[in-house]
């Protein structure tokens, strides 16, 4: 298939492995270069062989950086720039979970899954800001996990920081357009390599693939399986990356408990529903004067921009 990534440059954050290296892979494979980065230097260094050996050591930059890094983000974005002298394209895929109830969630355990969370998309987007601004069609994907909307009681910490990068991504969706696209993706379950690590730490008798097969069924996946991450990458990562969606939202169910759910805010869209307040607000008898807020005596249940887009898909405006 043709996402139109042909002679694009891609650069994917934690990139090696997991649902980061599939992407990457998925990105190569549909015509883009791609520079990945990551903490760990075997790692990363494994990954870059691998890439480059299946689609060329030109087409590949693997560069060692910690998104938690201010500095370190910046030397990336200046590498990829004397690379390639442009981005059109950031994956922000780096992070991890913290199992923790809310009892066990010490002070400073808060702080440093929030700061992981929040800054490992922050600081790249501040570092690559200007290189995507340069081009004729760039795009910000923020990976993000179900736990943003359904958080799990012993996961606290990582489910209540989720929810707060799903926001952020929803207001720069708004801010950063109309030059350049923001998408957020909502992992279910798959299969990456925290999972690989967690089993290793656990030192169960049972094999990998018995263990996965309960995790699915005591999350009742009724596939019985975890998703795989290059069905992460290949039928959403890179799609939204190359234009494919529009401003629709989209599900695909690997079970009750995994799913992928995905929102787009594009130039065109963000400038045509800007447009179509007024006439939707009229349709509905919302002031006009809400404008997406609150406003003095605003009486709506919610706030009028939502209703604005609800509006606008009801009657296909």
């Amino acid at each position: 298939m043709d996402l139109g990534l042909s002679g694009r440059v891609a650069v994917v954050t934690g990139g090696s492995s997991g649902i980061g290296l599939a992407t990457a892979q998925v990105l190569l494979a549909e015509g883009a270069d791609v520079a990945l980065c990551g903490r760990s230097p075997e790692r990363l260094s494994a990954a870059g062989r691998e890439l480059s050996d299946k689609h060329g050591k030109e087409r590949v930059l693997a560069t060692r950086c910690d998104v938690l890094s201010a500095d370190d983000c910046k030397e990336l974005a200046a590498a990829v720039s004397r690379w390639r002298g442009r981005c059109d394209l950031l994956v922000n895929n780096a992070g991890q979970a913290r199992m923790s109830t809310f009892a066990e969630t010490t002070d400073a355990a808060w702080m440093e899954e929030l700061n992981l969370k929040f800054f490992s998309q922050i600081f790249p987007i501040r570092a690559f800001r200007a290189l995507l601004e340069a081009s004729d069609a760039p795009a910000i994907v923020g990976v993000n996990s179900l736990l943003a909307y359904q958080p799990e009681p012993h996961m606290v910490c990582t489910s209540a920081a989720r929810a707060g990068v799903q926001n952020l991504l929803k207001s720069l969706a708004g801010e950063l357009a109309p030059k350049i696209r923001v998408n957020s993706i909502v992992l279910g379950l798959v299969d990456s390599g925290q999972w690989r690590r967690r089993y290793e730490s656990l030192g169960l008798s049972m094999s990998r693939a018995d263990w996965l097969a309960s995790v699915a069924k005591e999350k009742g996946i009724p596939l019985g399986r975890l998703g795989e991450p290059v069905e992460a990458a290949r039928d959403r990562l890179s799609g939204l990356a190359g234009g494919e969606l529009r401003h629709r939202r989209a599900s695909r169910d690997f079970g009750r408990r995994l799913t992928l759910h995905m929102t787009r805010r594009d130039s065109r869209t963000a400038a045509r529903m800007r447009s179509i307040r007024p006439s939707c607000a009229r349709r509905t008898g919302i002031p006009a004067g809400c404008a997406g807020q609150y406003g003095p005596g605003c009486p709506h249940s919610r706030p009028a921009q939502a209703m604005h887009r609800d509006c606008a898909v009801r009657r296909g405006l």
